[in-house]
């Protein structure tokens, strides 16, 4: 997740204008804070005695890592 969230913040920092950069920070960081609540009630309820919710998580990330590595991709091909 560091590696997508140094990813993220480059790419908005050398794309988004001067003007809109910290309302569009401040957007990110909204939308986060929300999902945080959220996050905790679902980790609430895994099961953390079995390895295999480890796995499925692991697995979670590397898939959503490389679904926005390839969205990032084909948004820096079209500028």
């Amino acid at each position: 997740m560091t590696i997508f969230n140094v990813y993220l913040m480059s790419y908005l920092q050398t794309n988004v204008n001067t003007d809109y950069l910290g309302r569009v920070f401040s957007l990110i960081f909204v939308i986060s804070g929300i999902f945080v609540p959220i996050g905790s009630l679902l980790a609430a309820t895994i099961d953390l005695k079995d390895w295999r919710v480890f796995q499925l998580i692991g697995i979670g990330q590397i898939l959503i890592y490389l679904s926005r590595l390839i969205t990032f991709r084909l948004m820096s091909k079209k500028a």
